[in-house]
C-alpha cells in the first residue's frame, strides 16, 4: 500500500482544497485526523506532537506508524487516515454537505424525505 504514495500525491492537494467534511461525534476522531493533514500539507518536515492519534485503531497500523527510532511515518499515517475517511463515509460518520450520496443521514429524514426516494 505504501507503494502507491505516488499516485496518492497527486489528487491529495487538490481534495483537501475542495472538499470539507463534517462529522457526527463518532467521525470526530476522523475529522481531527483529516485536518491535521491539511494543516502540514506544503509542510517538509511537520511537528507531530499534536498529531491526532485516536483514528489509529489497530496494531498493524501503530507498527506501520512509528519507525524503529519513535519517528512518525508520514505515508502510513496519511494512508491509515485515508482508510478511516473512506469507513467514516460508509457509516455516514464522515459526510459532506451538500451531497446527496455522502450528506448527513438525518438531514433528509429530518427534512420529510425518506432514504428510498433519493
Amino acid at each position: 500500500m505504501l507503494q502507491r504514495w505516488r499516485h496518492v500525491r497527486q489528487f491529495l492537494p487538490h481534495l483537501f482544497k475542495t472538499m470539507e467534511f463534517q462529522a457526527n461525534e463518532a467521525g470526530q476522531p476522523i475529522l481531527e485526523a483529516w485536518q491535521f493533514l491539511q494543516s502540514i500539507e506544503g509542510v517538509r518536515k511537520p511537528n507531530w506532537s499534536s498529531v491526532p492519534l485516536r483514528v489509529v485503531t489497530t496494531k498493524s497500523w501503530w507498527r506501520l506508524l512509528v519507525d524503529e527510532n519513535g519517528e512518525m511515518n508520514r505515508k502510513a499515517y496519511t494512508f491509515c487516515v485515508l482508510q478511516a475517511l473512506r469507513s467514516g463515509l460508509r457509516r455516514r460518520d464522515v459526510f459532506v454537505s451538500p451531497s446527496r450520496r455522502w450528506g448527513k443521514e438525518r438531514s433528509s429524514v429530518i427534512a420529510g424525505r425518506s432514504l428510498e426516494n433519493r
